[in-house]
């Protein structure tokens, strides 16, 4: 007898007959995986001949199918998996649509740490986990509203922060220093994408009049203006607008 494994679930036990019927009506597919005892392994249905109904060797048991998890790739720094899968379902309920996971860092204080901090640092905004003994809160921040990104990295740990746009500082700390420079630069280059994109939606059409402006003129100064509504939304601090400024104004 068989066993079928197909859409992440077990079926059978099934006999080779059964088996072909399905994959002739489209139940079952080629690239489902099959097991039986004299294989001791999944493989996929392609691979199941008529010659494939051997005697099952006594105390044989099925090999278990490993499971991609979704959040592997936020693993790779050492972090905690029970945290991190935490982490990241609870994420995965706030998203909208398009949005992804770019990074999960996760406390790590020198000594015993119960209930570590952690943070998801998405396409769109960063969620701050805190845990106790009675219950766990989230706080979520758009990275386009975040001003004053920063990492202080000391001899073993590291501290990620970052101001909201009322001023109030944030942040977690006793991170691994390559996680905490990880999730900074990670934000950091989302947050200068989201603000490009932020100025081009922005910039305003404009015709200049012949023989009068050159083109590269209004172009700086739609920039100025653009910048200058950045300031005063409160989505660049006021030393980003001063150093934009100077920059453009050197075009001219």
């Amino acid at each position: 007898m068989y066993l079928v494994y197909k859409d992440n679930e077990q079926l059978g036990p099934l006999s080779q007959a059964e088996i072909q019927e399905r994959l002739e009506c489209g139940v079952f597919v080629p690239t489902d995986l099959y097991w039986h005892e004299e294989k001791n392994d999944w493989v996929p249905l392609s691979e199941l001949t008529a010659g494939d109904n051997p005697p099952a060797p006594a105390g044989s048991e099925p090999a278990p199918v490993e499971i991609p998890k979704p959040y592997a790739d936020f693993l790779l720094d050492k972090q905690p998996e029970s945290v991190v899968q935490k982490a990241y379902e609870t994420a995965c309920t706030l998203m909208g649509t398009g949005e992804q996971i770019k990074y999960i860092a996760v406390q790590k204080k020198p000594f015993i740490n119960l209930h570590p901090e952690s943070a998801v640092l998405t396409s769109q905004r960063i969620v701050l986990f805190h845990s106790s003994f009675f219950r766990s809160t989230q706080r979520e921040f758009l990275l386009r509203e975040i001003l004053a990104l920063n990492v202080k990295k000391s001899w073993f740990r590291s501290a990620f922060t970052f101001k909201d746009a009322t001023g109030m500082s944030f942040g977690i700390y006793s991170l691994p220093k390559t996680q905490g420079q990880k999730l900074f630069q990670i934000a950091h280059s989302l947050q200068n994408d989201i603000r490009a994109e932020f100025v081009s939606s922005h910039a305003p059409v404009a015709v200049a009049p012949a023989n009068r402006v050159k083109p590269r003129e209004v172009d700086v100064h739609q920039k100025l203006g653009t910048i200058k509504k950045m300031l005063d939304e409160g989505l660049i601090s006021p030393q980003d607008y001063e150093i934009k400024k100077n920059e453009l104004l050197q075009q001219l």
